[in-house]
């Protein structure tokens, strides 16, 4: 007995083979299969794409509460397709201050490596800013599983004093996989 509630127990904290999604979401749904699987938490997005935009928002979910913190999902396919790609939570407000979104980030990364496991990469770096006054600076923790990559990014602008703590899954692009 005492074997099988250690074996138990070890099973259940060793991460994840593999994510083929995010949350209910799996990829190769439909944005209606979608829908239908989140019932009315989601909603159509009002987001138009820029021409030059390759993920397109499709659904969205206002207000998802993950632990103690809030967020708005965004659930992506590629251009001129209905075949869910990403899922996308975007953290906070741009001008909350830089201590929150640091907040966020070190807590959402602690979520993460509790149910994925350590990450596959960590980078923080500064750079200048497009626009020449102060530095921008970005830390990216990243996860990869043979159908997702998981990606926390926080950035922060130094000189306008605003930023934002994103977290996204992605499916994996198993065609280009197939010719490199």
């Amino acid at each position: 007995m005492t074997l099988t509630v250690v074996g138990v127990v070890i099973a259940q904290s060793l991460p994840p083979e593999d994510v083929p999604g995010w949350n209910i979401i799996k990829w190769g749904m439909t944005v209606d299969d979608a829908r239908k699987a989140l019932g009315d938490k989601a909603q159509t997005s009002t987001e138009e794409p820029g021409a030059a935009f390759v993920d397109i928002e499709k659904l969205v979910i206002k207000d998802l509460p993950v632990g103690d913190l809030v967020a708005e999902c965004g659930i992506y396919t590629k251009r001129n397709s209905d075949v869910v790609t990403s899922v996308s939570l975007m953290f906070g407000k741009v001008e909350e201050p830089p201590s929150t979104r640091e907040r966020s980030f070190d807590t959402l990364k602690r979520l993460l490596i509790e149910k994925y496991g350590q990450p596959k990469s960590e980078d923080r770096k500064a750079e200048p800013n497009s626009f020449g006054r102060g530095q921008d600076v970005s830390s990216t923790v990243l996860w990869v599983f043979p159908s997702t990559s998981i990606t926390l990014l926080r950035h922060e602008s130094i000189a306008y004093s605003d930023g934002y703590v994103t977290l996204t899954y992605r499916a994996a692009d198993t065609k280009a996989k197939s010719v490199l």
